[in-house]
């Protein structure tokens, strides 16, 4: 988990390589949505973040 907390939004780059089973959500208080990823700096996980603060979870899933 990552707590985020912005107020422009904008993309959070992570340092793993991208691939289309990454997987990320914002728990809010009383709420969970699914970010988009995106390819970020030619090769590494990007996440768009919304405006606001939350709880950030990242996971792996290859069977989604």
């Amino acid at each position: 988990m990552i707590d985020v907390d912005t107020n422009s939004g904008g993309i959070l780059t992570i340092p793993v390589t991208y691939n289309k089973h990454w997987r990320a959500f914002l728990h809010e208080e009383n709420s969970t949505q699914e970010l988009e990823t995106l390819i970020s700096n030619y090769a590494f996980l990007g996440v768009k973040l919304p405006i606001g603060e939350g709880r950030m979870e990242i996971i792996y899933d290859d069977k989604h």
